[in-house]
């Protein structure tokens, strides 16, 4: 994938002009783009300086993120529900939710994380969830699914340095989020280096 041209707005906002390398294997296309107003703000149609594919282009999102936040409701973490999908030319060929692997039993009486004392993304090592993320492209390799060029779709902000690194290794290169920001700084590292396309609310992530 092309790198994109991005533009600062007020603030450190972002907008989407000139991104005309950014589509999403789905389909959708984020793209020629020109305009000075921020993405960030809704937008409606006919609105000068905004094609029609750019509406398009959120009506999938949004119809992709409200999936992810279907399959979120099979997660038992006590913590928080997360569900993800991959997209390959606008068929969802895996999905994911946090949870234990198969076979394994869910944490009973309470997070033993929050019992510990961790904060989020802390004591992992007592946690016998994995991501949903993980459990995507997991689920994806069960069934022998094509990954490569994918686009990931999540109800929550940027996947972790581990989950980071298997989509890179699993050709996923573009990354649909429903909140704007990184998880950790070692996933936004992994994301510039390789470059990985992290975007919400039509938003690119820097």
């Amino acid at each position: 994938m092309k790198k994109s041209t991005r533009k600062s707005g007020p603030a450190g906002s972002e907008f989407l002009g000139q991104l005309g390398s950014v589509s999403t294997a789905d389909g959708t296309h984020i793209r020629t783009i020109s305009t000075a107003q921020p993405v960030s703000q809704p937008l409606q149609s006919g609105t000068p300086g905004f094609r029609e594919v750019v509406m398009k282009a959120y009506t999938w999102t949004k119809y992709y993120l409200n999936i992810c936040d279907a399959i979120a409701q099979n997660s038992k973490c006590h913590s928080r529900q997360i569900g993800a999908i991959l997209v390959q030319d606008k068929v969802i060929v895996a999905t994911g939710y946090n949870g234990p692997p198969r076979g394994v039993s869910h944490c009973e009486g309470g997070c033993p994380r929050r019992a510990a004392g961790y904060r989020s993304g802390e004591g992992l090592d007592i946690c016998p969830a994995t991501h949903a993320e993980q459990n995507c492209i997991a689920s994806a390799a069960r069934v022998g699914a094509h990954t490569n060029g994918a686009t990931l779709y999540i109800n929550t902000v940027s996947p972790c340095k581990w989950c980071m690194g298997l989509l890179i290794n699993a050709g996923v290169f573009l990354i649909i989020t429903k909140e704007p920001s990184w998880y950790d700084s070692m996933a936004q590292r992994f994301a510039k280096e390789s470059g990985v396309t992290v975007v919400c609310n039509g938003v690119v992530l820097r």
